[in-house]
C-alpha cells in the first residue's frame, strides 16, 4: 500500500532533510507512527500522499508511483484515492460544514457529486454528532467539531488508504475517543489502510503495529533556527 526507498527530500527553504532506506505498509493494515518531535512523521505522511515528491527515491501509493508523476496528477490521485486529516483540519472557512465535507467532489476531476454522495455526507454528519451543524461556517465550531468534519472529509470519497495527522491532539478523551472511532470503523468496514501519526501512548493498543519511524529514517539535516517544520 505505502513503499518508499532510497528516498531523500529537502525543504526547499533548506535547513531539514529526510532520508528514508525503507519503508513498507501492507494493504488494510492500521498502523501509527511515533517518534519525536522533528523526526519526520508529518514530512513521511505528506510524501505518502504526494503532497511533497522526493527530491530521489521511490514512493510508491496504492500501487502508483507517485514520485514519478506530476503536480496535478499526484492531485487528482490523492483526491480519488486518499482519505487526509490535517493537523489545522485545513477548512475552508467562506464554505459550511457540508460544503467543506464534499470538497474532495469540487477539486477532483475524476470524482462525481451526485445526491447518493449528498446522502452519504449527511449520513457521516450525522454519525458524528454534526447533523445539525451543517449549514455552519467553521468559525462557529468548537475544536472537537472541526476535526470531525476532517474526518467525514477524509473518509467521504471512500478512499484505499486514510492518513490521519494527530487526528486527536489538542481534543478531549471523549472527542478522541470518538474520531478514532469513527476511523477505525470506516477502515474495518471498507477494508482501507489506516496511518494516523500520534505522540498519544495510549492509542498505539488499537493498531496493528506501531512504527517507530526514527528506525526507518532519519534526519540529514539541523532544523532551522525557529524549530523544525516537521512534527
Amino acid at each position: 500500500m505505502i513503499e518508499m526507498r532510497d528516498l531523500d527530500f529537502t525543504y526547499a527553504t533548506g535547513g531539514f532533510g529526510l532520508r528514508v532506506n525503507e519503508l513498507l505498509i501492507a494493504e488494510g493494515q492500521r498502523c501509527c507512527w511515533i517518534g519525536a518531535s522533528g523526526s519526520g512523521k508529518t514530512t513521511l505522511l505528506h510524501l505518502a500522499a504526494g503532497i511533497y515528491s522526493p527530491d530521489s527515491g521511490l514512493v510508491k501509493t496504492c500501487g502508483q508511483e507517485i514520485s514519478a508523476q506530476t503536480d496535478a496528477a499526484r492531485r487528482d490521485f490523492r483526491a480519488a484515492t486518499i482519505g487526509l486529516v490535517f493537523q489545522e483540519f485545513a477548512l475552508l472557512e467562506y464554505l459550511s460544514v457540508l460544503e467543506n465535507i464534499l470538497l474532495p467532489y469540487r477539486i477532483s476531476r475524476s470524482l462525481r457529486l451526485n445526491a447518493e454522495v449528498r446522502d452519504r455526507a449527511q449520513a457521516l454528519a450525522m454519525t458524528v454528532g454534526l447533523a445539525d451543524l451543517l449549514k455552519r461556517p467553521p468559525s462557529q465550531l468548537s475544536q472537537g467539531e472541526r476535526q470531525r468534519v476532517a474526518v467525514c472529509r477524509a473518509v467521504i470519497t471512500n478512499p484505499r488508504l486514510v492518513l490521519a495527522d494527530e487526528p486527536t491532539a489538542n481534543l478531549d478523551p471523549a472527542n478522541a475517543e470518538l474520531v478514532m472511532n469513527v476511523l477505525d470503523r470506516f477502515c474495518r468496514e471498507a477494508g482501507s489502510t489506516l496511518v494516523v501519526v500520534t505522540h498519544n501512548q495510549e492509542l498505539l493498543p488499537q493498531f496493528d503495529e506501531a512504527i517507530d519511524i526514527s528506525q526507518c529514517c532519519s534526519v540529514t539535516q539541523s532544523a532551522p533556527t525557529g524549530g523544525c517544520p516537521d512534527e
